[in-house]
């Protein structure tokens, strides 16, 4: 039986690829799970146009990723202020919602998904290296200085 995939699925298939799977596996798996649909012309064109929309947005995202990492490069060393102890010590610690809230104060869109810090969180006082994915591919770098807003 031939049929449209509507997801990937592992070792069969991507999306939108016309195959040809057991009539069992696609009647009484596949179809009712909502992975596939029958493979018939107007069936073709459904999945044609809705794989059309989705290149649109995917296109747009990119575009728009790229931007706003393009706004992120300009920024100079982003700077935070914290309370802390003597010994470089955070009270707390900085994640990516605090360094994205610095971000935005700074004029930049940013999501708290979009950034990476590789050992999880900040806390200690310095610099740290701080990545800013906007999109699955398109990531940069970009500095965080943690200062001491008032040391004990």
């Amino acid at each position: 039986m031939e049929i449209i995939l509507l997801k990937d699925i592992r070792n069969v298939g991507k999306i939108g690829s016309i195959i040809t799977v057991k009539s069992g596996y696609a009647r009484n798996y596949l179809i009712p799970l909502g992975q596939a649909l029958r493979s018939s012309s107007e069936n073709i064109n459904i999945i044609q146009n809705k794989k059309n929309q989705l290149d649109k947005k995917v296109k747009f995202r990119i575009s728009q990723a790229k931007l706003r990492l393009n706004q992120v490069k300009s920024l100079p060393i982003i700077k935070i202020y914290v309370r802390s102890r003597k010994h470089e010590k955070l009270f707390g610690s900085i994640g990516p919602k605090d360094i994205a809230n610095a971000i935005m104060k700074l004029g930049v869109q940013v999501d708290k998904q979009e950034i990476y810090i590789k050992n999880g969180y900040i806390r200690k006082l310095g610099v740290y290296k701080v990545i800013f994915r906007p999109y699955k591919t398109i990531e940069t770098s970009c500095l965080v200085h943690v200062l001491s807003q008032n040391s004990i």
